[in-house]
């Protein structure tokens, strides 16, 4: 390996490391956040992300989500409906997102205190 390969693996690992620190949530971040269940437009529940962990099931008409809400992120393990793509959607972790299930008329949304910052979610440029 010659010296210039070294010192571009050197950098891009350290900005790789520099990236990941400015990146991930602060300590307690997640613990302020709520997630709100809604069906069909409506408030169903509220429960703090500090709760957790627990699994909720949520009825649907003739079927049923199952909601995971941990201090890690709240995501859809389990679900009735065609597709499933509430299920792949996976774990949200900041306030403002949301997984939504269309056939259940389900959505669950992080609120609290890390969107009031106004935070950046993502650069395009």
């Amino acid at each position: 390996m010659k010296r210039w390969d070294a010192l571009i693996i050197a950098a891009v690992l350290l900005l790789a490391g520099a990236l990941y620190l400015a990146l991930r949530p602060a300590d307690g971040e997640t613990a302020a956040l709520t997630a709100d269940i809604y069906l069909s437009g409506v408030l169903y529940d509220s429960v703090p992300l500090s709760s957790g962990p627990l699994e909720l099931r949520v009825p649907a008409g003739d079927g049923f989500n199952l909601v995971h809400i941990a201090p890690e992120g709240v995501s859809v393990r389990q679900a009735d409906c065609p597709g499933g793509q509430c299920v792949a959607q996976g774990v949200i972790r900041r306030a403002g997102e949301s997984v939504a299930c269309l056939p259940h008329r389900l959505l669950v949304v992080l609120s609290g205190a890390s969107g009031e910052r106004g935070e950046v979610d993502a650069v395009v440029g």
